[in-house]
């Protein structure tokens, strides 16, 4: 018969947490990336991988930890010639470290429910190690199952979780987020609570729907303090299959038109206030405009530095937001005597009727 025994924690030893992104991305563990379509988390995803494969820098500038024997998995629905492999070269991929395609013979495709033996068959018996997984979309590959439901959801992310622990690789998922602005952002992703409870870390992305800028950050990292928030666009690209000469990539085909991620810098937008207001400007032109009324005399010229600290953002995000709002006619604009900076003020004493009144105008000159 078996017995229960216990152990003390002085019987063990500690050890840091291994990363291979330092702050966002540990490894060993099951992680999540998450937002709405249209931002470009696939491209995030592929350039992560291209980074860790070739040895670049990390869209902070930290150093990723690949080691020299090991390699990336990178599984997509998107077409692998048309769209995933371009979109590697143009991020600067070692594509030869790159996995982008599990094949199975007989079968219509890889996933987890059907074929996880036969992925740990394949790890056991490779010379290299797998560092990590990307599932891009996340809910393809795990097979067929009831993801809104919490139970069967759970089970199947901790047997995620397990694989990756016992061959000590990070697996990450990119899912989309629910529509219900209300809830926190952990809350939105997918449709069950799983998604956001089983992964130790959870990787997000947003647009803010005045300035269309987009801002990438840690929602959940429960092993490190979590680093700024980044800012990114998606640039477009041409690029050719290549042969390596040395250092150099000789182009050996035709040029394909793709594109991929650049990092701007350091964001000092929320996340959370993105997610609330995304796919509704209208509400957050008037959250803005509300706390300047609270912090605005009449007539009152707020400079950059000013409005930064009624807005309660950088002065970077605050000019952004005020020129976005300038454009819509809500603020004017003018130019500091002597100085590069701008100012800025209400167009009115009643400016929180005039996004109505600008909508009325509009609807006028449209014939509604």
């Amino acid at each position: 018969m078996s017995e229960l025994e216990f152990r003390f924690a002085s019987e063990f030893n500690i050890k840091p947490v291994p990363w291979l992104w330092d702050g966002w991305i540990p490894r060993g563990f099951l992680g999540v990336l998450a937002g709405h379509p249209g931002i470009g988390k696939s491209q995030i995803a592929i350039d992560i991988a291209a980074a860790l494969s070739s040895g670049r820098r990390m869209p902070n500038h930290a150093r990723g930890h690949l080691e020299d024997d090991e390699f990336v998995m990178l599984l997509s629905e998107d077409p692998i010639e048309e769209l995933v492999v371009p979109r590697l070269i143009a991020a600067g991929a070692d594509l030869g470290r790159i996995a982008v395609e599990a094949q199975i013979k007989g079968d219509k495709g890889f996933n987890f429910k059907d074929h996880e033996e036969l992925l740990r068959r394949a790890l056991e018996r490779r010379d290299s190690h797998l560092a990590l997984l990307v599932l891009d979309p996340m809910t393809l590959f795990l097979g067929q199952g009831n993801w809104r439901g919490y139970s069967e959801a759970y089970s199947s992310l901790a047997e995620l979780t397990k694989l990756a622990d016992d061959f000590d690789f990070t697996i990450f998922g990119v899912s989309h987020l629910n529509k219900k602005s209300e809830l926190t952002a952990m809350q939105r992703i997918m449709d069950s609570s799983a998604f956001a409870g089983a992964p130790r870390f959870l990787l997000m992305a947003a647009r803010d729907p005045v300035d269309e800028r987009l801002v990438f950050w840690v929602e959940k990292n429960n092993m490190a303090a979590r680093p700024p928030h980044l800012e990114y666009e998606i640039q477009e690209r041409v690029v050719a299959d290549y042969e390596v000469d040395g250092e150099q990539r000789i182009a050996t085909g035709p040029p394909v038109t793709t594109s991929r991620v650049r990092w701007i810098g350091v964001s000092d937008k929320s996340g959370g206030e993105l997610l609330r207001t995304e796919g509704g400007s209208k509400k957050l032109v008037e959250d803005t405009l509300q706390k300047i009324q609270k912090g605005a005399i009449e007539g009152e010229w707020f400079t950059v530095r000013g409005l930064a600290a009624v807005l309660e953002l950088g002065r970077r995000s605050a000019q952004s937001r005020a020129d976005a709002l300038v454009k819509e006619g809500l603020l004017e604009s003018r130019n500091v005597k002597g100085s590069k900076e701008r100012e800025y003020r209400l167009t009115s004493k009643d400016s929180k009727d005039s996004i109505e009144a600008k909508e009325a105008k509009e609807a006028k000159a449209n014939g509604r």
